[in-house]
């Protein structure tokens, strides 16, 4: 049966970090659409940033702060950069 908790990120970051040739470790920042909480904390899991079922453990154990240990949405995600109105 389909997973309806698995993200299109899945497919999408396996891709994009084949043809760039880096790694998650190499990200300097992370920008994902972030619509609704759980949608951010699945596209981390699914994206490979941490384990499947443990988002919410990695968001609580890092600065998501732009001067954090793991910049997330530094542009303000769809709040401060999304569609406005």
């Amino acid at each position: 049966a389909e997973d309806l908790l698995q993200t299109p990120i899945a497919h999408a970051a396996e891709t994009a970090f084949a043809m760039s040739g880096l790694t998650r470790a190499q990200m300097d920042m992370v920008s994902i659409y972030d619509c609704y909480t759980i949608t951010v904390l699945l596209s981390l899991e699914d994206a490979g940033f941490c384990e499947k079922g443990k988002g919410m453990e990695f968001v609580s154990q890092h600065d998501l702060t732009f001067r954090g240990d793991f910049p997330l949405n530094t542009a303000g995600g769809q709040l401060g950069f999304g569609q406005a109105g």
